[in-house]
């Protein structure tokens, strides 16, 4: 009896074939790709596709890359290189002439003194109503006030130095130095506390004080902040003092 009398074919059934059995719910993150995030498959696609790219091309230059090519890389390099520093070093000595050129030849300040410079520009800068109301506090005799003679000439001397500053040196003498100062004279419980622009000028009185002890003011100073001048050159000062009422 051959192999083949045994094969016969088997009846179809005719009932259902069993459904597969329920899964339990998954409650873990989806793996399928349409439940990943676009920029998460994105950056992947894009990651993969810079990978053989740069497998690509460091195969094809390893290829390409004879002697010859790899001296001419090496010429041109060196090339660049040479021409970087000479452009560096053109730089550094123009950098040095022209400071050297500064040291000569200071710029000269815009302003003569600080009386000047309150008269044609700072006046006009801090444009402010000091007439009426009490919220701003002026002095018509300012110079009388030996605080606002210490503001007008510091603002005068750190505008002649910034002005030369072509990038931030005004923006930076407005904000650091001529709004804080100004603030503080237009302050009314500050220097022009009893003045006022109707009824004229009224200087305060100096800081109370019990005498300052002779030991206390002939204390020596180890680290001054400038070099002790000669006897025959006593140091002086630009500062001048205000005219007394």
């Amino acid at each position: 009896m051959s192999g083949d009398e045994f094969d016969i074919d088997a009846p179809e059934s005719t009932e259902p074939e069993p459904a597969d059995p329920p899964q339990e719910p998954h409650t873990g993150a989806s793996t399928r790709p349409e439940s990943m995030p676009r920029e998460m498959i994105d950056d992947a696609v894009d990651w993969r596709l810079r990978r053989e790219a740069n497998r690509i091309a460091e195969a094809l230059f390893e290829e390409r890359l004879t002697p010859e090519l790899h001296q001419q890389m090496l010429d041109a390099s060196r090339r660049r290189m040479d021409a970087q520093l000479i452009i560096d070093l053109r730089a550094e000595e123009d950098a040095a002439a022209a400071a050297e050129e500064a040291a000569r030849n200071p710029p000269k300040p815009v302003y003569a003194n600080k009386f000047e410079f309150f008269d044609d520009f700072l006046s006009d800068v801090y444009r402010r109503e000091v007439t009426t109301g009490t919220q701003k506090s002026w002095c018509l005799s300012w110079w009388k006030h030996t605080e606002a003679v210490l503001v007008v000439e510091a603002l005068w001397r750190s505008w002649e130095k910034l002005r030369t500053d072509p990038g931030t040196g005004l923006s930076v003498w407005k904000k650091d130095h001529a709004d804080h100062h100004m603030n503080v004279l237009f302050d009314s419980n500050g220097t022009f506390a009893k003045c006022s622009v109707r009824n004229g000028h009224y200087l305060l009185d100096p800081l109370p004080s019990d005498p300052i002890p002779a030991a206390l003011r002939g204390e020596v100073i180890d680290d001054p902040p400038f070099a002790e001048t000669t006897p025959t050159q006593p140091a002086r000062t630009s500062h001048s003092r205000p005219a007394q009422p």
